[in-house]
């Protein structure tokens, strides 16, 4: 697969492109051509995209061209593209640990100069924070596809570097809403939903020959779905999105081709869902609370008569009598 000098590089591309849309039908060409390929993906796993290919595949724009090189050619399972790490099973969870890490080494390499400075005010510290360390931690998260368990390890970092620029320990018992009320940001759920949906008004915005535009509006004309439970699309959590946000389903396209008048609604939505998040919050814990009083605090045991405060006490000091 490597280049020689001698050949052109272009007819070179223009038989590799051939070759991908099978129309070679040479076997002899197509077993080398693939050996070579195979041979670049073994050496080669973490360089695919410094290959001369790739390079002259950019120029001429037919980056979607490389992703199908090495995602089913080279049998690769997964690969760093810029920036994003790409997996043949569309699963998120090494992008989520990778965004993990690099959001956790930019909070590392300000520890002394910026969190551990006390001449610098908390506000100045959130700020820093919001712009170096959340926007690696969210980078590219526009087209994500989350369930519950990558969004509970985003919100679980985030709230640990909160606390920790705030000096918030576990034993002041704060909870994670009266942090966020403090450092004046939002919930990562929020964040997240915020940034799908201005993702998606851009979309329906592009021209129709762009190719992120005919991939959202496409669908697939052979196939069959698997047994067992599908795995979550973009279009599904972009109508949870809507719903969060309280836009109507029917007219979202038409009101995103706005960009104004879309930037506001969407800025509002997800204001309205962090409070009513927030609300919701403080009616459980206030309930929890109520709960527990209403219990009161001296149980006695039927046995011995014994006072206890609650019921996980009765059960403990039951194991007494038997």
């Amino acid at each position: 697969m490597e280049v020689a000098g001698s050949v052109n590089t272009q007819q070179r591309i223009t038989y590799d492109l051939s070759l991908i849309q099978g129309k070679q039908d040479s076997s002899s060409a197509l077993e080398h051509s693939l050996g070579a390929l195979r041979t670049m993906a073994e050496r080669r796993r973490e360089n695919c995209l410094t290959h001369p290919v790739c390079f002259a595949l950019m120029s001429i724009k037919c980056v979607h061209l490389i992703l199908y090189i090495i995602l089913v050619h080279l049998s690769v399972d997964s690969f760093t593209y810029l920036g994003n790490s790409l997996s043949s099973s569309n699963s998120l969870d090494k992008e989520i640990s990778t965004r993990i890490a690099k959001a956790n080494a930019s909070y590392g390499r300000l520890q002394k100069r910026v969190w551990c400075d006390r001449g610098l005010s908390i506000e100045t510290k959130c700020a820093v924070y919001k712009a170096v360390v959340l926007s690696a931690l969210l980078y590219g998260c526009e087209s994500w596809t989350l369930y519950r368990r990558h969004i509970k390890l985003l919100d679980q970092f985030h709230q640990r570097c909160l606390r920790r620029i705030m000096n918030i320990k576990w034993f002041n018992k704060v909870t994670n809403v009266k942090v966020l009320q403090k450092a004046k940001t939002q919930s990562i759920d929020t964040l997240l939903t915020l940034s799908q949906l201005r993702w998606s008004g851009h979309l329906v915005r592009m021209s129709d020959d762009r190719l992120p535009k005919q991939l959202f509006y496409s669908e697939l004309s052979e196939g069959h779905r698997l047994r067992g439970r599908p795995t979550l699309r973009f279009k599904a959590t972009l109508k949870k999105s809507l719903q969060n946000c309280r836009i109507a389903m029917a007219h979202w396209e038409t009101t995103a081709s706005n960009r104004r008048v879309w930037k506001q609604l969407t800025r509002k939505g997800a204001a309205a869902y962090e409070q009513a998040k927030r609300r919701a919050h403080a009616e459980k814990r206030a309930a929890t609370n109520a709960g527990t009083e209403s219990r009161g605090s001296s149980i006695p045991c039927h046995v011995c008569g014994r006072i206890c405060a609650s019921e996980f006490g009765l059960r403990s000091h039951l194991r007494v009598h038997r």
